[in-house]
């Protein structure tokens, strides 16, 4: 995956817990630290997985985890934004073969044939068109779920059941919100 360069005060929104640990590896390979000091690696993965959804660059190298709550009047950037699915020409060739007269092909292009999309479109556009595709194909298990939270009101996570969706709200730190320490939580709607 290919990344545009972070700067300070970049806000990164991830969606999906996959987005998450690909920014994680990312901020490990440029040698970040977390705001509190702690190296990247020290901190495991699952410990922010659940809670946070926002990433603030910080001055230097170093990343802080937030909430909707930290970055509130804070410009955000979504982390499709910031990183880029990278086709080979091995990819770009089996990816048209395989999908060569499908419904795949004729949903990303208008067309079925391969030979017309590539008289068609640019090499540019067809990967643009095929990275958007093969993004949402690994992201689209998940789901948005609308949760009622006991003293305090409602909030939206995105998870791949409703057991997982009950079990993040689960573990939203107290602070973060205004809730009791083990607050009832019950799905209201889901996407």
């Amino acid at each position: 995956m290919k990344f545009k360069p972070f700067y300070r005060g970049m806000v990164i929104h991830c969606l999906y817990e996959k987005d998450i640990r690909t920014l994680i590896k990312r901020f490990e390979e440029l040698n970040y630290i977390w705001s509190s000091g702690d190296y990247i690696h020290e901190r495991d993965a699952e410990d922010i997985i659940g809670k946070y959804e926002f990433f603030i660059i910080r001055s230097g190298y170093s990343v802080e985890p937030g909430t909707a709550r930290d970055v509130m009047r804070l410009k955000i950037t979504e982390f499709s934004e910031v990183a880029q699915y990278e086709l080979t020409a091995i990819d770009f060739i089996n990816w048209l073969s395989t999908h060569d007269g499908d419904a795949v092909m004729d949903k990303l292009f208008g067309m079925k044939d391969a030979k017309d999309v590539l008289k068609t479109f640019d090499g540019t556009e067809i990967v643009r068109r095929i990275s958007a595709y093969e993004t949402s194909t690994e992201t689209e298990t998940y789901s948005c779920y609308q949760i009622k939270m006991t003293c305090s009101g409602y909030i939206t996570v995105w998870a791949d059941s409703e057991q997982a969706a009950l079990n993040i709200a689960r573990k939203m730190p107290a602070s973060a919100v205004d809730w009791d320490e083990t607050p009832d939580v019950e799905i209201i709607a889901a996407d």
